[in-house]
């Protein structure tokens, strides 16, 4: 912006600050000096002038800069990974989603459900994991996690309940499986074991019974593969 000077008398503007000095020695300048409360108003209507010149100067700055982003091609740059974690997920229905195949669904979480600890931390990692970074510890204690919801909001928890939460998420997940595998079988009138032996049904049953464990809770999720970075 170019710089102004000006005469307190006339008001006329000169852009080198000799020529105003010249201006003024030579009295060229015909109106009188104004004087009192009139030269101060005169004076504060300057300088509210200048004040606009240069917001006006700094708007045009950010309009060229935000033209100059918009220009930019659009590159992912770390975009947020959603992902809601409720007390109502239910993995086979989830699952059968994600594949569009309900029979593989339902064999994965039989898999699971008969390979214990494993099997519990191998479902939850396909189920909120396959992306990295959607959940993670934020203190180096690793006592609190953090995701995104939906809404792009950041989530924080501390492991006790996030480990009650999921752990319940599995017990629904599974008692909704082996319920439809031996429903399914007494409907075409075959026997249970022909998909579960009984020795699977009572080892489905009592992993669902030890998933109430808070103990086994903490356990599950300090073998989860969770990273650590701070939000």
């Amino acid at each position: 912006m170019i710089m102004s000077f000006i005469c307190q008398y006339c008001h006329r503007e000169f852009t080198m600050k000799h020529h105003l000095k010249r201006h003024l020695e030579e009295k060229r300048c015909k109106v009188l000096k104004v004087t009192g409360p009139m030269a101060d108003e005169v004076k504060s209507l300057r300088q509210e002038i200048e004040i606009l010149k240069n917001n006006v100067s700094t708007m045009s700055s950010i309009e060229k800069r935000l033209e100059q982003q918009e220009k930019k091609p659009i590159v992912n740059q770390n975009v947020l990974n959603v992902i809601c974690v409720s007390n109502a997920d239910n993995y086979l229905d989830m699952l059968t989603e994600k594949t569009g195949n309900f029979e593989q669904a339902i064999d994965y979480i039989k898999g699971c459900a008969l390979s214990d600890l494993s099997g519990d931390c191998k479902l939850i990692e396909k189920i909120y994991f396959e992306q990295p970074g959607n959940i993670f510890f934020y203190d180096t204690g690793k006592t609190r996690l953090a995701y995104y919801n939906e809404h792009r909001e950041q989530i924080h928890e501390d492991r006790t309940s996030f480990g009650r939460k999921i752990a319940n998420n599995l017990q629904n997940s599974y008692l909704k499986g082996i319920n439809y595998l031996i429903g399914r079988n007494l409907t075409c009138h075959m026997s249970p074991r022909k998909f579960l032996e009984e020795y699977d049904l009572q080892t489905w049953n009592t992993h669902i019974f030890n998933l109430s464990d808070s103990t086994y809770q903490r356990k599950m999720v300090s073998q989860l593969k969770i990273p650590l970075k701070m939000p």
